[in-house]
């Protein structure tokens, strides 16, 4: 039998799976992305197939969707908070978001985000 010296072990692409429940509110997430609806019926065209997109928005960014920004600062704090807990060399100071709405028959092809460190909140 053969015998190995100086073996290692390393994570390799390690992917966590967090649910929890945010205190934002539904009824005013559903208010903010019917407003940026109503500002731009045809949305941004990406991998959504049938479903509606909207613009890119930055942490920076100051749209007036108070709901939307609340649970961006909220998913930012979850995650952060995980990792820390993780011992995870990361931390999420910047985020570049968006909202997807599919409906029945919509999807989203598959595809990846070049990069980046992705985190992705679905509500």
């Amino acid at each position: 039998m053969t015998t190995f010296h100086n073996v290692t072990s390393d994570i390799l692409f390690p992917n966590y799976l967090w649910t929890y429940i945010t205190e934002v509110s539904k009824e005013g997430i559903v208010a903010d992305i019917d407003k940026l609806k109503d500002e731009n019926p045809k949305g941004r065209k990406g991998s959504n197939r049938g479903g509606w997109q909207s613009p890119l928005f930055c942490t920076y960014d100051d749209p007036d969707l108070p709901h939307l920004k609340a649970l961006e600062r909220d998913v930012a704090a979850f995650v952060n908070t995980k990792c820390l807990e993780l011992n995870a060399d990361i931390y999420v100071h910047e985020m570049t978001w968006w909202a997807n709405v599919n409906t029945k028959n919509d999807y989203n092809v598959l595809h990846h985000h070049t990069n980046s460190t992705d985190f992705i909140a679905i509500y």
